[in-house]
């Protein structure tokens, strides 16, 4: 910890703004996405900043997909630097934008998954993110934004799906979905498909059942076809796997 905090005390102001705010990432992060959580303001050399982080041994510069690299804190750097956020009082918004960060990441992202011809590519680009998709909903969980959660769950449950981890994409789920609140039924409608279709492949329809049916009707209120569809198909298919034709 003292050493750390040596290579911390070493850096400017500047840098040490960066370095705290780019704590956020859990698994690393691109340069894209470090200018777009750290820099919201523009105000801060954020390709000088994380140069000067990798020669303090504070992030480490990997390759990601596609030749993309990948900047990326150890694990005992990072709980430094999250205490070093809380600490300035930066938490809380920094956080909030990581969150949205994902949640436009994972809806991009939905789209290409679900009919898009580049199926491959993001479905091993959300696999990259996937520890900071975890650390987006453990702080939305307990932020007082269950809206943003739930939008979250429900854009990521796709991935969830095709990369098979049902059992962790349904726990996600069912917690956001418990905690909704007073959340937009559109964003409830799409989680409970999202939890329908995770728990049918666990075979537990006992689950999947009534959160397709209520996804169906909440999408029929609210006349969105496309989602109306996915409710349709997912029921079509637990009728026909129970022999309900």
């Amino acid at each position: 910890r003292d050493t750390i905090a040596w290579s911390y005390d070493l850096l400017g102001e500047a840098e040490q703004r960066l370095f705290r705010r780019l704590a956020v990432f859990a698994g690393g992060a691109t340069f894209e996405e470090a200018e777009a959580v750290a820099n919201p303001d523009g105000d801060l050399d954020v390709f000088g900043g994380l140069e000067r982080l990798v020669e303090h041994s504070l992030m480490r510069q990997d390759a990601g997909g596609d030749d993309e690299p990948r900047f990326v804190m150890l694990e005992t750097i990072r709980e430094f630097g999250l205490e070093q956020l809380e600490a300035a009082g930066e938490a809380t918004a920094v956080h909030a934008r990581h969150a949205q960060q994902m949640l436009a990441l994972f809806a991009e992202g939905e789209v290409h998954l679900m009919r898009g011809r580049q199926f491959s590519p993001w479905r091993r680009r959300l696999e990259s993110e996937h520890d900071n998709l975890r650390a987006a909903l453990a702080w939305l969980s307990g932020s007082g934004d269950p809206e943003t959660g739930l939008e979250l769950v429900g854009v990521a449950s796709l991935f969830w799906y095709v990369r098979g981890h049902w059992r962790e994409g349904l726990g996600w789920l069912e917690r956001m979905l418990a905690g909704d609140g007073e959340a937009a039924p559109g964003a409830r409608a799409k989680a409970l498909i999202g939890l329908g279709s995770l728990a049918h492949h666990l075979g537990d329809e006992a689950r999947s059942l009534p959160a397709l049916k209520e996804a169906l009707a909440l999408s029929r209120r609210l006349g969105n076809e496309y989602e109306t569809g996915r409710a349709l198909f997912w029921l079509g298919t637990v009728a026909e796997n129970r022999g309900d034709y």
